[in-house]
């Protein structure tokens, strides 16, 4: 039990400030996303799923790009 408690009080406790835990690299994208000036593509992965005539089945695959 001593052998658990001291593991517990070793470890390093946590920055709680936000700007610090914050990549540097994300601060032009936050300025943006603030300014709503971004933009951000994204993929859409659809399918469908017929019949064709009676008892034939077909998926067709497609992909979107917004």
């Amino acid at each position: 039990m001593e052998r658990l408690k001291r593991t517990f009080s070793m470890r390093k406790k946590r920055d709680t400030s936000i700007e610090s835990n914050k990549p540097h690299q994300w601060q032009e994208d936050e300025r943006k996303v603030r300014e709503g000036s971004c933009s951000f593509q994204v993929k859409v992965w659809c399918y469908v799923l017929f019949t064709v005539g009676t008892s034939k089945r077909c998926i067709v695959e497609f992909v979107i790009v917004i």
